[in-house]
């Protein structure tokens, strides 16, 4: 009998260790789950933030120069190909952007 009262005390500390346990593992687990996306969460605005710094941005009254528009044509191309896998045909791109500005000065 007291072989028996043994075993049983055994395994109810088995059991509570198990459950100790357990609850040890579901804290971490939360802990683990809550830097994860807090860390998810900052680099992906510091990655949205540096796409919006790549990018020229102009404000009323500035002179906007060929360069920066092109630089940002070229930036928004890089990210297009990319996003999507496939790559813009930079030519075609040039090529039409050409056409359509001198048509519009020839036009003025």
């Amino acid at each position: 009998m007291n072989d028996l009262n043994e075993k049983i005390q055994n395994l109810e500390k088995k059991i509570e260790s198990m459950i100790e346990k357990d609850r040890s593992f579901k804290e971490r687990l939360n802990k683990l789950l809550k830097y994860s996306f807090s860390c998810f969460f900052i680099f992906g605005s510091l990655f949205a933030f540096a796409q919006i710094a790549s990018l020229h941005i102009f404000t009323d009254g500035e002179i906007i120069s060929a360069q920066k528009i092109n630089e940002n044509f070229a930036y928004l191309e890089s990210k297009i190909a990319t996003a999507s896998g496939v790559g813009v045909d930079s030519l075609e791109v040039n090529s039409f952007l050409e056409y359509n500005i001198s048509d519009n000065d020839n036009n003025n």
